[in-house]
């Protein structure tokens, strides 16, 4: 996606990118140009000017080409991006809110270790955590299950590979 190999997709510090409306419109054709100010209302891209865009999360991206790979359409796909947009504003807020009204009595050096590793503690318990509550609403209790429970959802023969494998096809 954008020049990033598929391992850099998956990794707490994910590195943002920055895009121009032409690389957006080839990632994501049935997005860009037509639905880009949803995607930057979603927070997915952001207008850096100079006919320039940032994109924070390129797994984010990754992830609106498949759904839209696998048929979902435009509006779904949006729908998607908007909802963990404004998850991830809801925890960033609520974050803020904490972090910037430290205890009266706090201990200096803890207030330096949260400071330090808060950011990736919020990072991998947020996305675990939506990805446990998926699993939960699914029915899955056996992560070693969860692909073919997932498959068997969507209707998909367990048999058949990803047709895109484990590369990114952006």
């Amino acid at each position: 996606m954008l020049g990033l190999s598929p391992d850099d997709l998956v990794h707490i510090d994910e590195p943002g990118t920055p895009a121009t409306l032409d690389q957006l419109s080839a990632a994501l054709p049935p997005l860009v140009p037509d639905h880009l100010d949803a995607l930057l209302a979603a927070g997915v891209v952001e207008d850096c000017g100079s006919d320039t865009y940032c994109v924070p999360s390129p797994s984010l991206l990754q992830l609106a080409h498949e759904a839209l790979a696998a048929g979902y359409p435009p509006t779904r796909t949006l729908d998607l991006l908007a909802a963990i947009g404004r998850a991830a504003a809801a925890v960033a807020d609520a974050a803020l809110a904490t972090l910037a009204t430290p205890p009266d009595r706090a201990d200096p050096e803890a207030l330096a270790v949260l400071a330090t590793r808060s950011r990736g503690l919020l990072s991998h318990g947020t996305g675990r955590l939506a990805i446990h509550t998926l699993g939960r609403r699914l029915g899955i209790t056996d992560d070693a299950a969860a692909p073919d429970l997932i498959r068997k959802l969507l209707g998909v023969d367990a048999e058949l590979s990803s047709p895109h494998g484990d590369e990114s096809v952006l």
